[in-house]
């Protein structure tokens, strides 16, 4: 006859056996273990704040995770976690700052915003998971104009913005190469010092209308008939016209 003792004795080995087992087919490789793997979708996403008020804007969801859970009875809410880690952390990788704002910027046209978030999203019925961007803006403010993100002009930087009339980048920009762009994003003009295409000369500040001998303000040579005596140009007059038996004809005194 078995005593309360021993039965006691019996439940607690019967139960150490059982906790034993559990505990080896958990350990992969030894005794029975199950693999179950799920499945989730993940997409590019960004939060942002504009006039205290919150918004969200999520991409399409083209991203897949996977995830498993093994063990002898693994667990479905622990794989489905695991891939909507892996699709977020995909899309987060995959999240192009500029182009999320662009996308923001089509929303509110002209605006001023801050980013809260720039990431991505992995998606499920019963489990949703976030990771933040690598290279998140240092700048949290930005601003929309006519739909699009703005950028305050940076010449020097090979785009044409803002105000600019051209840029061909620092090493190309140019204040003393011919028909280059100028360093301050301003297409060549008479009276930049510098002669350009259609110029016969150009002095700069130098160039003067009553100067003999000055490059003239539109940028070309003195000439004769300009009603200014260029002498160092063999002219004995310039009365300002090429009429002749008036006293000075082709710049040249008449008897």
């Amino acid at each position: 006859m078995i005593n309360s003792n021993d039965s006691n004795r019996i439940w607690q080995k019967f139960l150490l056996v059982t906790l034993l087992i559990l505990f080896l087919a958990g350990i992969p490789g030894i005794g029975i273990s199950k693999t179950l793997t799920r499945g989730c979708k993940g997409a590019e996403m960004i939060q942002y704040e504009i006039n205290s008020k919150k918004y969200t804007h999520i991409e399409p969801f083209r991203y897949n995770g996977t995830g498993t859970s093994k063990g002898a009875v693994p667990s479905p809410n622990k794989a489905r976690e695991r891939a909507c880690k892996a699709a977020a952390q995909q899309a987060a990788r995959a999240a192009n700052v500029d182009r999320l704002l662009n996308k923001v910027c089509a929303k509110h046209p002209n605006s001023r915003a801050r980013v809260l978030f720039v990431g991505g999203i992995g998606s499920s019925k019963e489990v949703k998971k976030t990771h933040s961007a690598p290279n998140l803006p240092l700048t949290r403010e930005f601003r929309c104009q006519n739909g699009r993100l703005y950028h305050k002009p940076i010449c020097g930087n090979g785009k044409k913005e803002g105000l600019e009339e051209c840029d061909n980048g620092h090493n190309k920009n140019s204040d003393t190469i011919s028909d280059a762009c100028r360093s301050n994003c301003k297409r060549p003009y008479c009276g930049d010092g510098v002669t350009d295409s259609g110029e016969e000369c150009d002095d700069g500040r130098k160039n003067h209308d009553e100067i003999p001998g000055a490059c003239r303000t539109n940028c070309k040579r003195p000439y004769c008939g300009d009603g200014v005596l260029d002498y160092h140009e063999g002219e004995r007059c310039d009365d300002g016209n090429d009429n002749p038996k008036d006293g000075c004809y082709q710049c040249q005194e008449e008897l």
